[in-house]
């Protein structure tokens, strides 16, 4: 039996009497557990049985025999896994399958995640969609099995990261024609695993990562793209002010919306709208943690060249003031570099200022970054360039 086997590690023989690993006799074990269990079913004569593999542990009887000797976690794992192949083997199933500890699974599944929040952080979001890709192909033929067994399981708080995550590199690297797709395809996911540490967030998650979708779709950062929709600007627009209804202020999503909704005003050329939000724009960048330093410099580039484009007021100040309350900058942050840069042309574009060796220098950076990063900034910026 495999359970006996594996019980071996938990107890020695002393005269022919089994003693366990810490002193208690067979009798005064099964005493323990039947204190512990409320009378499940436990004595001596059925301990003594267990041990000799003449029959099975239940699963409640398993687990108080875990919590009276204190056996750590993985070890746990492994009693069950023997037991679970002894009951196959009893009703006639072969169990093949490796033994793989669910704490070690989420050990490794959580290295990963902390590499992904890495790579999210520096602005690698060509190796973070990578990356979570994997990593989601992997776990999601679990996650219903997770879910329906446990659906607080850490593995579930991992998957529902790990989505987010995805999300985010998705909005850099995804094409125009498969970004909504896969985005419906990312919300019916975090709809259908919500976790109690996110499932008050998840609407406005999805409606923001339905703005930048129609973002990306209608390709509207600039006009001068033979792309640029009206229609999918309105309905970033529109994705963007419910999910800021549904969000804190001082969430990375918030921020991301807000600037979706005054980038849209720019497109639309809705003064009104983009004049609105502004007053409340410096009051919210300053009260930002450090954490939202990325989201806040994006907003900031985004208010300056709506700024530019409606001639109401200097259209750096507010950068200038954020670089100084974080006391960083987004050089070396690569695809936040890159869409910095990106924003600063269309800034001097609509200044209508003349190339010089500042701004050739900037256009080659962000050609060298698109070139890395996401080669759907390429034609952007080269449009962007011949118009200065």
């Amino acid at each position: 039996m495999f359970l006996a086997e594996a019980l071996t590690k938990y107890y020695h023989r002393s005269r022919g009497r089994a003693v366990f690993r810490n002193g208690l006799s067979l009798n005064q074990l099964a005493l323990l557990m039947w204190e512990e269990s409320s009378a499940c079913g436990i004595d001596p004569s059925v301990l003594s049985k267990v041990l000799s593999g003449k029959r099975l542990f239940t699963a409640s009887q398993l687990r108080v025999f875990c919590t009276t000797l204190g056996i750590r976690r993985m070890d746990r794992d492994y009693l069950f896994y023997c037991l679970y192949k002894d009951y196959c083997r009893k009703d006639g199933v072969k169990l093949d399958a490796p033994f793989i500890s669910s704490s070690d699974t989420y050990q490794f599944i959580e290295a990963l995640l902390y590499e992904s929040e890495a790579l999210f952080l520096v602005g690698n979001w060509k190796g973070l969609y990578s990356l979570s890709g994997i990593m989601l192909s992997y776990l999601h033929g679990c996650a219903q099995t997770f879910y329906r067994h446990n659906p607080e399981s850490v593995l579930m708080v991992a998957y529902q990261k790990l989505l987010y995550l995805h999300a985010k590199g998705m909005g850099s690297v995804a094409t125009q024609d498969t970004i909504m797709q896969r985005t419906s395809t990312l919300a019916r996911n975090l709809r259908r695993y919500a976790h109690g540490d996110f499932i008050h967030l998840m609407p406005g998650y999805i409606e923001s990562f339905k703005s930048s979708a129609y973002r990306v779709r209608g390709l509207f950062p600039t006009p001068l793209n033979p792309t640029f929709n009206r229609t999918y600007a309105v309905m970033s627009g529109r994705c963007a002010a419910k999910a800021m209804a549904l969000l804190p202020p001082t969430n990375n999503e918030y921020l991301a919306c807000l600037r979706n909704v005054m980038d849209s005003a720019v497109m639309l050329e809705d003064k009104d709208t983009f004049l609105t939000h502004l007053k409340d724009v410096e009051r919210l960048v300053f009260m930002q943690p450090a954490a939202n330093f990325l989201a806040t410099m994006q907003l900031a580039g985004t208010v300056g060249k709506g700024m530019a484009v409606f001639k109401a007021g200097d259209p750096f100040a507010l950068k200038e003031k954020v670089e100084e309350y974080f006391n960083r900058n987004l050089a070396g942050t690569r695809v936040y570099e890159l869409s910095d840069i990106k924003v600063e042309l269309e800034t001097h574009v609509a200044l209508q200022a003349k190339k010089n060796v500042y701004l050739q220098q900037r256009i080659q950076r962000a050609l060298t970054l698109a070139s890395e990063e996401s080669n759907r900034y390429t034609d952007v910026i080269r449009a962007l360039a011949g118009q200065l």
